[in-house]
């Protein structure tokens, strides 16, 4: 599966909208239609606002007559449909009224199994010419939403009035949806709370209560998150005191009345099915090799998977931001699938880049295995790039199409390395390659530095190490297991002191200073180039490709100033200086030597340090 790990952030607004369609008549007798469409914040949909926006209908006629040409007016409308559909697909709202001299008159409500307004229009082209019925309701609140779509409009008008009624009775219960339920209460004794419960809740309750675990969660425990663990959940804001009425949310937080919402996770569940299947796509609770908590992903036909929020998160995001569930679930799904669409957009067009020959194939969550004649290459973290690139940018797909072909056409025996690298340039690595870094398999040190682990050969260096799953410590065991056939071609130089002895050594070439990974590297280096310094060295490493050693009691500016010297003798390569490590070092080294080396002098110093 490829998927990603970017989960739709409760940050997110989310927006819905509503269609309606005005009956114009023109001075010149022109009759026509005006649609339109007007969004409105999900969560600013209550009764009220429902009320407050066909109101404003008129003021917001913006056409012209087709016939004589000349702009409309609100005095020119006669009559208006307004149709609102549940963003859980559960039903929409119809509206019909009169306007007289720009003012809306006569509202009537209706309500319909349809979920796109739209539709129903279109399959009921006499809706226009018909008036409704004579019962038909003047009104909108939550409990008429109730009755006719099983579920409010708003469940912060219903947890206004719940409260409300709560600090006037002592108790008030409501539901708000199926397996959603709202309860506020003045006292703080279980037993009378359990016998409020008992007088006030539904059967349907009850049924559920006997046959599974019901959590109930109070609306303040958001409260009692830690301002990070709000972050991760992106509950920072949008939480009750900023949707509340003031007067109930200082009763809340006096503590004269207290407030929790019950939801069933059968129903809850069986809400997620259903998404799905409107969706097309499957969800599967998957357990992580690190035996972490279970993980949900969503799976399209084709493979690509996005990660789901756990129900629990969904549940608790809807209390505290005070959502329907069924609309938390729904809103989320349509995020993630537009995730989906991009992605597949994007893999289908790289897909096409890959030279004949290559292949790819998804493994496991948020990895695309790339082949060539069946042999593995490269496991690349599609949904980063996916998230990253825009699905007609081919030429950024063709840099990292390249790079796999390039890169990994070797056929040279391949062994497990480690670099060092600046945490800078380690992000800017993973920026270049399209790959998030948890991508890679690495460890940050203390000195702003990373050890990267690597899939190396004599002539190519890969980022990227897919034998070991992201486990650091198993890649550190294969870089100990490969440490005797580590090879580095390097240059080298040397200054000696007043008796002529080696004082320092600077070592040139491709990652250098990696050599400083581990001290094996390090004791085989100087045995090859028959250099004493002791038990025990110290390093100096300005960049990437030199480093400079001497003995332990060498003066650290003598070494540094010995690397910069060398630096400015080697203007013409760039690539030895493309990473500013500044890294300085006091190791042991190592009883055995390993490694192999080609070494090469480059210029020898003979004169007094």
């Amino acid at each position: 599966m490829g998927c990603s790990t970017i989960v739709p952030s409760p940050h997110q607004p989310h927006w819905t909208s509503y269609v309606y369609y005005v009956v114009m008549l023109c001075p010149c007798g022109h009759s026509y239609y005006y649609p339109s469409r007007k969004q409105i914040l999900l969560d600013e949909v209550t009764p009220e606002k429902l009320v407050e926006e066909i109101n404003s209908i008129p003021q917001r006629i913006d056409t012209h007559c087709s016939q004589c040409g000349k702009s409309a007016e609100a005095t020119h409308a006669r009559r208006a449909v307004v149709g609102y559909g549940m963003p859980d697909r559960s039903g929409c709202i119809l509206c019909d009224f009169v306007i007289e001299e720009g003012e809306t008159k006569r509202i009537r409500f209706r309500f319909d199994a349809t979920s796109d307004p739209i539709q129903y229009f279109r399959e009921h082209p006499d809706y226009f010419r018909t008036r409704p019925p004579d019962g038909s309701p003047d009104f909108i609140d939550d409990e008429l939403c109730i009755e006719e779509l099983n579920r409010v409009l708003s469940v912060r008008s219903s947890w206004n009035a719940v409260l409300y009624d709560a600090l006037d009775h002592g108790a008030a219960f409501r539901k708000v949806q199926d397996g959603y339920y709202i309860f506020a209460t003045t006292t703080q004794n279980s037993v009378e709370v359990e016998c409020q419960m008992r007088e006030l809740a539904d059967e349907d309750f009850w049924y559920h209560f006997q046959n599974e675990t019901i959590p109930r969660r109070r609306l303040l425990g958001i409260e009692r998150w830690s301002e990070k663990q709000r972050e991760s959940a992106g509950l920072t804001d949008g939480i009750y005191s900023e949707w509340l009425d003031e007067e109930v949310v200082k009763a809340l937080q006096e503590q004269r009345v207290h407030a929790m919402a019950f939801t069933i996770d059968s129903i809850a569940l069986q809400r997620c099915a259903n998404a799905a299947d409107h969706f097309g796509v499957s969800i599967d609770e998957i357990i992580p090799q690190d035996g972490g908590d279970p993980q949900w992903w969503m799976t399209t036909h084709t493979g690509i998977s996005r990660k789901f929020p756990p129900l629990e998160l969904l549940q608790l995001t809807a209390i505290y931001k005070g959502r329907l569930l069924s609309d938390q679930i729904w809103t989320t799904f349509e995020q993630l699938m537009k995730s989906i669409n991009r992605e597949e957009r994007v893999f289908e067009r790289f897909s096409h880049r890959l030279p004949p020959g290559y292949s790819a194939q998804w493994t496991d969550p948020g990895k695309l295995l790339i082949c060539n004649k069946d042999n593995p290459l490269e496991l690349l973290t599609f949904a980063h790039i996916a998230d990253n690139v825009e699905p007609t940018d081919d030429e950024a797909l063709g840099r990292l199409v390249s790079w796999l072909v390039s890169h990994k056409s070797c056929e040279c025996n391949r062994y497990v390395g480690k670099r060092l690298m600046s945490k800078s340039r380690f992000q800017e690595c993973s920026h270049e390659l399209l790959q998030d870094p948890a991508a890679f398999v690495f460890r940050e040190r203390g000195d702003d530095l990373v050890e990267i682990y690597t899939d190396e050969c004599e002539h190519h260096v890969i980022y990227g190490l897919r034998t070991v799953n992201g486990d650091v410590e198993r890649a550190e065991a294969l870089f100990q297991r490969d440490l005797p056939v580590q090879r580095y071609s390097l240059r080298y130089v040397t200054r000696k002191g007043f008796l002529r002895g080696v004082q320092m050594v600077a070592l040139m070439g491709r990652d250098a200073a990696s050599i400083a990974a581990h001290p094996a590297l390090l004791k085989g280096v100087l045995s090859d180039l028959k250099i004493r310094f002791g038990d025990r060295v110290k390093i100096f490493a300005p960049f990437n490709g030199i480093i400079t050693i001497g003995s332990a009691d060498m003066d650290e500016s003598k070494l540094e100033k010995f690397a910069y010297d060398v630096a400015r003798d080697m203007p013409e390569q760039p690539e030895l200086k493309s990473d500013h490590l500044s890294y300085h070092g006091m190791l042991e080294l190592a009883d055995e030597p390993l490694g192999q080396f080609e070494l090469e002098a480059h210029q020898t110093h003979s004169t007094r340090s």
